[in-house]
């Protein structure tokens, strides 16, 4: 992943344009003024740290890896299951073993994964529930995918996941301190007034 260069701010909100237009009517003497020049110099910091973890999230989500990454695990756990099915269905696998996956209204079927929140939820899933079936009742595997195969698939996926996870939390972060510091420089101003 390439790492986004810091831009200078060129987007200021109200609520800095108009700290800034009071800095610059305000006497460099005044009392106020260095506070409110600490608090225009931080908001500009955070407006730049925010944008560029923005960038970097948006960069990483539309990275063609990952969606590589999301594809592949995704087709591996429906073969997964259309296999497991399949078993059941010749009588390999008694549809009782199939609890372990923990499927919905007992039917041995996954609801649409379009997050991958879904697909780490369902891959965890099934891949636990897989090892608990065949530790369990001394079953074979279901093949042609096997869960070591979709394990193998999903780790990759997962890598990525994690990352996008603490990402989408520095995201959050940035965003939450922007927030705070935009409310410290509304109560400041009201303070002036």
């Amino acid at each position: 992943m390439k790492t986004i260069s810091s831009k200078k701010v060129t987007y200021m909100p109200r609520w800095l344009q108009a700290l800034s237009k009071v800095l610059d009517k305000m006497d460099k003497s005044n009392l106020y003024y260095p506070r409110a020049l600490g608090l225009f110099q931080r908001a500009k910091e955070l407006i730049e740290i925010s944008q560029r973890d923005s960038a970097q999230f948006d960069e990483l989500l539309k990275s063609s890896l990952y969606q590589n990454y999301f594809e592949k695990a995704r087709m591996y756990l429906k073969h997964f299951v259309v296999a497991l099915s399949m078993m059941v269905e010749r009588g390999e696998i008694s549809i009782a073993d199939c609890s372990v996956y923990k499927f919905p209204e007992g039917r041995i079927a996954l609801p649409d994964i379009e997050s991958d929140y879904d697909l780490d939820k369902w891959c965890r899933r099934i891949i636990e529930g897989e090892e608990i079936r065949v530790r369990t009742n001394q079953n074979e595997r279901v093949y042609n995918p096997s869960s070591i195969q979709l394990k193998a698939v999903y780790d990759n996926f997962s890598t990525y996941y994690q990352l996008m996870q603490t990402e989408r939390e520095r995201c959050k972060n940035s965003q939450l301190a922007l927030a705070d510091i935009c409310v410290e420089v509304n109560n400041f101003l009201a303070k002036l007034n």
